[in-house]
């Protein structure tokens, strides 16, 4: 058995051992004997630090992430949120030419959907903007007009 596995059993048994002391102490209070209570309840404390100490970093990370969730509404990003981050400054232009395909294609294709790009310079956002869409339909819509381009003229 390894040295901090014994001494975690060995503090969870001290503990449960003086927790029914205290206990058993408060009894003993009636009677006159308040020594033995605070002995066993110094005893007590000076055992949970010890427990606290060997389980510090577990502690730790739970007060952090509790810290994080009243200070944070949202402890994580999902991948659309991740997505749309990424893409959310990337131009028209600059989303043609990685994704190989025809700028006039592209608005055309937009188009038919009531989304207006009036300059190769727009970023996803400021279409979102415009349009009443939500950025990661767009996105989403420009990733299946370039797939069906790319599969028309067979250059992907």
């Amino acid at each position: 058995m390894q040295t901090k596995s014994f001494l975690r059993l060995y503090t969870v048994v001290l503990m449960g051992f003086f927790i029914f002391g205290v206990v058993l102490s408060g009894i003993f209070i009636e009677y006159g004997y308040f020594d033995i209570h605070k002995l066993l309840a110094g005893i007590f404390i000076f055992v949970l630090l010890i427990h606290l100490y060997l389980r510090k970093r577990k502690i730790k990370k739970m007060v952090l992430e509790f810290w994080y969730a009243l200070h944070h509404k949202k402890v994580e990003q999902t991948s659309k949120d991740q997505f749309c981050k990424n893409l959310k400054n990337e131009t028209v232009e600059e989303l043609c030419k990685q994704l190989n395909i025809d700028f006039r294609v592209l608005r055309a294709r937009l188009l038919q959907r009531d989304i207006v790009i009036k300059s190769k310079d727009h970023s996803l956002e400021e279409l979102a903007l415009y349009s009443n869409y939500d950025p990661f339909e767009i996105a989403s819509l420009i990733l299946a007009i370039a797939l069906h381009f790319n599969k028309e003229t067979k250059c992907f």
